[in-house]
């Protein structure tokens, strides 16, 4: 039981410093400033408050259409010389690290985030069913009389067995939130 007071203490004073740090706020007074600076920080907080998506410009665009068209000619040309079609080169092991370095470099970003915040959230999420499992649930034992079901862990009183459950609720409901801003936008 004290074991289980001490980690519903820890993950308590983690969840209360991390909303008490994300609720800090700055107060600046602008009428302390020269006029300069003051110009500069509303400037800089408008730009915070509306951040404008950085565009390609036409020129990158085009860049990047002509790497694409290099990287098909450079593998087309890689096939023609070696007398093997595309489709062959790409069944090999060459071939096949080609394509994957190169989706790599495109969209290697966007595949770490999806990767990473599944299978964190998937090794949590099982971390968290076999916590709530061994301390809310019951298991089978065989006895003498026949099978009987016993709690695993005895609470010393139902209102700590309900905060336990709730604990393991918000510990999953964050871990949830978290990877899912981790894979959607990272």
């Amino acid at each position: 039981m004290r074991n289980l007071s001490v980690v519903i203490a820890l993950v308590a004073v983690l969840l209360i410093s991390t909303a008490a740090h994300a609720a800090q706020q700055v107060t600046i007074d602008l009428d302390k400033l020269t006029p300069e600076a003051a110009a500069e920080l509303m400037k800089l907080k408008k730009a915070a408050e509306n951040p404008e998506p950085e565009m390609p410009t036409a020129e990158q665009l085009e860049n990047y259409v002509d790497l694409g068209a290099k990287i098909g000619q450079a593998i087309a040309a890689t096939c023609k010389e070696l007398s093997v079609e595309v489709n062959e080169f790409v069944r090999t092991p060459v071939g096949m690290i080609t394509m994957g370095l190169i989706i790599w470099k495109v969209a290697g970003t966007e595949i770490w985030g999806i990767v990473g915040g599944t299978s964190v959230w998937v090794v949590i999420t099982l971390i968290l069913m076999w916590s709530f499992h061994y301390f809310h649930m019951s298991k089978k034992v065989k006895g003498k009389e026949g099978d009987e079901w016993v709690r695993r862990y005895e609470f010393s009183d139902w209102t700590y067995e309900a905060w336990s459950a709730g604990i393991h609720l918000v510990c999953w409901a964050a871990i949830t939130i978290t990877c899912l801003v981790i894979v959607f936008y990272h």
